[in-house]
Formats: C-alpha cells, structure tokens, sequence
C-alpha cells in the first residue's frame, strides 16, 4: 500500500494507472469514492507479483525510487 500511495501519490494518477492496466478494477470506482476504497479495490488482485510488474512498467522510475516502502508478509 505504501509503493502505492508513492508512486500513485494522487487520485489522478491511481485512476489513470487503473484505467490503462486493471480497467475491471477502474470501472468498480464511484464518484465521491475515497482513494483508500479504490487502492484497496486494486490490492484485492491475488496476484501481487503482477501488480508489481505492471507498475514497474507503468512508472519504473517512481517504483525504484520508492521500492524500500515495499512491505512482504512472513508466512
């Protein structure tokens, strides 16, 4: 959620990413809808390594810029 909010930093720029790479995901967004609902709407994509991928491509500067945000889970 962090690389998110540091890459995607403003609601603009998460519709526009959303709208070139998950347009399934975009067109679950509604006016007036928080952005907090919308990255949340995009992180429930099960395959993380693909959303990565996708952002990488998207803006790969930002994303190394920002990679040491990037949080993994321990299981």
């Amino acid at each position: 959620r962090q690389l998110l909010d540091a890459v995607l930093h403003n609601d603009p720029r998460l519709e526009a990413f959303c709208l070139d790479e998950y347009p399934a995901v975009k067109r679950q967004f509604s006016q007036g809808m928080l952005r907090d609902a919308k990255v949340t709407l995009l992180l429930e994509d099960p395959n993380l390594e693909e959303l990565l991928r996708r952002l990488k491509e998207w803006d790969g500067k930002k994303v190394v810029q920002h990679w040491g945000l990037l949080k993994f889970k321990k299981e």
